[in-house]
């Protein structure tokens, strides 16, 4: 609601910015909020965070009249600004019993979270025309006021600016285009061939949470965390609807990511749910001949594993294999691995048969894993065959003699290479077709992994 109370010179404001040791973001602030607002907003917005950056929380009492000098502006031009800064959320206005208006100061939106809001972007389009909007976007982060014996009295958006019903409804086509792209770039990128030959319905969990008391938009917001688990784990919609309610903060009603996380990794631990059983990726096509003609049987049969079992259930079945369990941290390693999108599930299995395996290590090691991982993301490697000819080549350099560093006549010195963990002498001449993993115990794998695929169908 617009405040309905008179200023005059002597009113008092006191401001607060619970981020004030941060600096507001200027490119975003000038590209963005600049032509809604105007210079008059600006300028006051950059004040009022000044002040409230020197008062430091302390509620210290300053008059209209110190903000007219400073700014050279009327009360109405103040009030005016003080709106618009209101409407766009830069500012958020209360006023108490004592009659003293409280600005408590906003950060801005990212850019990113500002171009996702459609009725900024249509306003702001509207402002500056589609030329430089579109340049605008091209070359481009909110505390809670004090509310107690307050009332807000902020304006809203609508309250300072007009916006037809047609155009929220209808939001113009540069608006709805640049949603589009900017959907499309929160979407994972290096699992989505994973994606497509075991897709995941994302818009079928919509509508299965739709009726229930979540936030909706949270899950949405939440999709690169989901489609993780989904990779993690090879969970169906239906069965991620129940999890994800499991994980909703109850004094909000969102989506919890990281209680997320460990409601399923709690189920897949416990064996309590039926569905998370093996692979994200149906391995629908056999892999090309010519990629595998340099490989032995019991190379190839690891290769199709690795590419038709989820990361965590071909962990388990390697652990069980060797005797073992996995660990939470070792759930924590995988996991991490794969948020971080830099390689496919396929490679991520061959890395852990690897360490386990031809490494004969007991456990999975996040250092380890996040060493290996850097190093196989500089060289692109891009599948199961992909890592195993890495291996075999990191082998074979390992194999030849190591130059000794010598002293040049200018008096500089060669640099020797430094050889990661998981690539020194004591496992030059492991292989994948020569490690502790037997001809048998390969073949109960394999027998264990089928019968899950039998399972799931």
């Amino acid at each position: 609601m617009v405040n309905e109370e008179r200023l005059s010179p002597d009113s008092r404001f006191a401001t607060t910015a619970r981020n004030s040791n941060q600096e507001p973001n200027l490119s975003v602030l000038t590209d963005l909020y600049l032509p809604l607002i105007g210079s008059n907003a600006f300028s006051l917005y950059m004040l009022l965070f000044g002040i409230a950056r020197e008062d430091k929380y302390q509620f210290k009492a300053h008059s209209f009249y110190e903000l007219q000098s400073i700014l050279n502006l009327s009360l109405s031009d103040i009030e005016t600004a003080q709106h618009k800064l209101e409407a766009v959320d830069l500012l958020s206005t209360s006023i108490g019993n004592e009659k003293v208006y409280r600005f408590a100061m906003h950060l801005p939106l990212s850019s990113a979270e500002f171009l996702r809001t459609d009725l900024l972007t249509t306003l702001l389009l509207g402002r500056v025309g589609s030329v430089t909007f579109k340049q605008l976007v091209q070359r481009v982060d909110q505390p809670q006021n004090d509310s107690k014996e307050t009332q807000d009295i902020s304006a809203s958006l609508l309250d300072v600016f007009t916006v037809t019903k047609t155009a929220v409804q209808n939001p113009p086509k540069e608006v709805v285009e640049l949603q589009q792209r900017k959907a499309d770039h929160s979407r994972l990128s290096v699992n989505q061939q994973a994606l497509k030959q075991n897709p995941f319905d994302f818009n079928l969990l919509i509508e299965v949470l739709s009726n229930s008391f979540i936030d909706i938009e949270s899950v949405k917001t939440a999709y690169n965390a989901i489609i993780a688990e989904h990779l993690l784990y090879d969970i169906d919609e239906v069965t991620m609807s129940k999890l994800i309610l499991k994980a909703v903060d109850l004094k909000n009603n969102q989506l919890d990511t990281d209680r997320l996380s460990q409601v399923i990794a709690n189920d897949y631990q416990n064996a309590t749910t039926g569905q998370m059983k093996k692979t994200v990726v149906q391995a629908t096509k056999p892999v090309a001949k010519a990629s595998q003609s340099s490989f032995d049987t019991q190379t190839k049969q690891i290769i199709l594993i690795a590419q038709k079992t989820a990361p965590l259930a071909f962990l388990n079945q390697v652990k069980k294999q060797k005797g073992g369990f996995v660990s939470s941290n070792e759930q924590r390693a995988i996991r991490d691995l794969v948020a971080k999108d830099i390689l496919p599930i396929q490679v991520i299995n061959i890395m852990t048969y690897y360490v386990l395996v031809s490494m004969g290590n007991a456990t999975v090691n996040k250092g380890l894993l996040e060493a290996i991982a850097n190093d196989w993301a500089q060289k692109k490697v891009a599948t199961a065959e992909d890592a195993i000819v890495a291996i075999k080549k990191r082998q074979e350099e390992q194999s030849q003699p190591k130059k000794n560093t010598r002293r040049q006549s200018n008096g500089r010195h060669t640099v020797k290479e430094t050889l990661p963990d998981w690539a020194k002498r004591e496992n030059r001449n492991k292989d994948l077709s020569s490690s502790t993993m037997t001809p048998e115990k390969a073949k109960k794998l394999k027998e264990k992994l089928d019968r899950l695929n039998i399972k799931k169908k």
